[in-house]
């Protein structure tokens, strides 16, 4: 492609193409293929807008002599941009285009690829009932294609991994929990050979949220512990999956009253997450790593209130609420709502309870920790300074007190307008193919 900079380049090299129908392409199918590369290798590193804007060049070269297949690829690339950004709604019609016209031209594999998508957005979304479609009708050809040979048997399998997955999500999303356990079982048969980084780690959160939407804790606990036992801590595949896992787990104690132990999982969760911002030499906060700390500290928060007994340990749990809304905030992530309404419940106990001048002085209390959080945010001189040591390694509250208190943050399912997810990234792993 004429004056392509060294940066596009190194981003086209970084995506290895493997697909032989793409090794003689010529002309304008050539630059389009390379702006298609150029497209994956920034959303891998999640630089969204470089993403986006090789996609829609992408595009718009398609478009103009008509290469539908190309056309598809350039949609499949942009509807995967905007599941990244958490703009769930806007990426289903440019999932449903581009499965149309893969589905158009005979391209199989493409066609289940896009329906895993288009699925997972359709869950997300509020319309499990129309990913259930979806899924059945891409399941069916899956089959076919497997049986006629346009679909190799090893791209049948790692189709049937996602298929399976979201499955399981349009069941669990319209209640029939048995049906969901069985596809998620089927998915984790496959899950060794057949699944990546981001894959296996968004299968353990939608099983822990299927036991934990369906009150049994124990097997959320059982099923999580039984995960951990099966990852390596020092393999930084696993340690992305470890980070994910734990911030879970810390939900789910929350909710069984557990707090110490949600406390310890979210210790975790940070401090691997930590490590990994470290080893990416990264210095500043991207949204995604302002909405997952953000998190962290709103649980943290919620756990040190099911233990807090003193005008100190409450000041903790408000500072810590107090700065998960305002990373929240900065993220542009809708759960912000729940730290508004965790300090909003705070305030009216406060006031109703003890009196009018309560709540000042909580709030003044909370001051100096809710800066010492703010300030650990902040870039360091020699690397990105602890952001929750400080807090942490301070006594506990050994209270067995419990109440009413406030939610945790999950991590959200629905619609939010950050930019970016948390490490998670998509749930299925965008792939090129004509």
């Amino acid at each position: 492609m004429a004056d392509q900079s060294s940066s596009e380049s190194e981003d086209q090299a970084s995506y290895p193409c493997h697909d032989p129908a793409h090794q003689h392409l010529d002309g304008r199918e050539e630059e389009i293929h390379a702006l298609i590369h150029q497209g994956m290798a920034a959303m891998e590193s999640e630089r969204l807008g470089q993403a986006d804007a090789a996609f829609a060049q992408a595009l718009t070269l398609a478009r103009g002599p008509r290469l539908p297949q190309w056309e598809a690829q350039a949609l499949f690339g942009q509807g995967a941009v905007l599941d990244h950004a958490g703009k769930y709604t806007e990426a289903i019609p440019l999932f449903e285009q581009a499965r149309t016209l893969f589905a158009e031209g005979g391209r199989v594999r493409m066609e289940v690829n896009v329906s895993i998508f288009l699925a997972n957005m359709l869950s997300k979304t509020g319309s499990p009932a129309r990913a259930l479609s979806v899924i059945q009708h891409a399941r069916q050809q899956a089959e076919t294609g497997l049986a006629t040979g346009e679909l190799p048997r090893e791209e049948y399998h790692h189709g049937r991994f996602g298929l399976c997955h979201e499955l399981g999500r349009a069941y669990r999303g319209i209640g029939q929990r048995e049906q969901a356990e069985a596809a998620y079982q089927e998915a984790l048969s496959l899950e060794p050979l057949y699944a990546s980084t981001r894959q296996r780690s968004a299968l353990y959160q939608d099983i822990l949220l299927l036991y934990q939407e369906s009150g049994d804790l124990d097997a959320a606990l059982s099923f999580g512990e039984l995960v951990m036992k099966s990852l390596d801590a020092a393999d930084a595949e696993d340690q992305v999956i470890l980070v994910e896992l734990w911030f879970q787990l810390g939900i789910v104690c929350l909710c069984a009253y557990q707090y110490q132990e949600s406390i310890h999982y979210s210790q975790q969760a940070y401090d691997v997450f930590q490590q990994l911002r470290r080893e990416r030499a990264s210095s500043e906060l991207s949204s995604a790593d302002q909405a997952f700390i953000g998190r962290t500290f709103v649980n943290l928060g919620s756990a040190y209130g099911g233990l807090a007994d003193s005008l100190s340990t409450y000041a903790r749990v408000l500072a810590y609420w107090r700065c998960g809304k305002a990373l929240l905030d900065q993220a542009g992530a809708q759960d912000v709502v729940v730290p508004q309404d965790n300090i909003e419940g705070l305030r009216r106990v406060c006031t109703e309870q003890i009196g009018a001048g309560a709540y000042a002085q909580l709030w003044q209390a909370s001051e100096p920790q809710n800066l010492r959080l703010l300030a650990g945010l902040a870039p360091q001189e020699e690397g990105w300074g602890p952001l929750l040591t400080s807090m942490l390694s301070q006594p506990m509250p050994t209270s067995t007190r419990t109440s009413d208190y406030p939610t945790a943050t999950k991590p959200s399912r629905k619609k939010r307008r950050s930019t970016c997810r948390k490490p998670e990234g998509v749930d299925e792993d965008q792939r090129e193919g004509q």
